[in-house]
């Protein structure tokens, strides 16, 4: 199975396989990958898995924590007020979650609020791009985080294998010509 970017078709990941939240590595040390390589995991929209989403509110709820208490210290009530999207936007239910190693890195691009000190800490939401422009979704990578990359549901198509035809290219745009050549002729003859 491959992800392919919903917008312009391209590959994005490897040859993975389908897992289950219990696939989902949450005790993973900070800076390891929570997903193994060539597993894609889903992560649920509601409470279905309730550990998943404890462990990920929880997180977020300190993750915001700091936040403000570090904007605080810094910029005032303003940095506190900003600092508040840090809870709604680091944690993505539904998301596709990919082993970094998963994915074909050239086809990505840095998006929107990337920040980090070590890579990507994925806390101001989408942060990746395939290189057509279409937002994919959140690379967390940075030293004190899980190294994965969620994926945006509507961002991204599943696919069993490459979605190219199996004559290739040239034998493809030779295979339609012929078959819009058929139809030409088709039409003539009809009138």
């Amino acid at each position: 199975m491959h992800l392919y970017c919903a917008k312009c078709g391209r590959q994005l990941t490897q040859d993975c396989r389908p897992g289950t939240v219990s696939d989902y590595n949450l005790e993973c040390v900070p800076g390891e990958p929570s997903v193994a390589t060539g597993i894609i995991v889903d992560l649920p929209l509601d409470k279905a898995e309730p550990a998943l989403l404890y462990h990920e509110y929880i997180k977020a709820a300190e993750d915001a924590e700091t936040a403000r208490t570090s904007a605080h210290a810094v910029k005032g009530a303003a940095g506190t007020a900003a600092a508040e999207r840090v809870q709604s936007t680091s944690v993505q239910h539904g998301a596709i979650v990919v082993n970094p190693a998963s994915v074909l890195r050239r086809l990505l691009k840095s998006a929107g609020a990337d920040h980090g000190c070590c890579g990507s800490d994925g806390l101001h939401g989408p942060n990746r791009a395939c290189i057509c422009g279409a937002v994919l979704g959140t690379e967390r990578s940075d030293c004190w985080t899980p190294a994965e990359i969620r994926f945006l549901p509507d961002a991204v198509i599943r696919a069993p294998h490459n979605r190219r035809s199996r004559l290739g290219t040239t034998s493809l745009t030779r295979a339609i010509i012929a078959a819009i050549s058929s139809l030409v002729r088709l039409r003539e003859g009809s009138r």
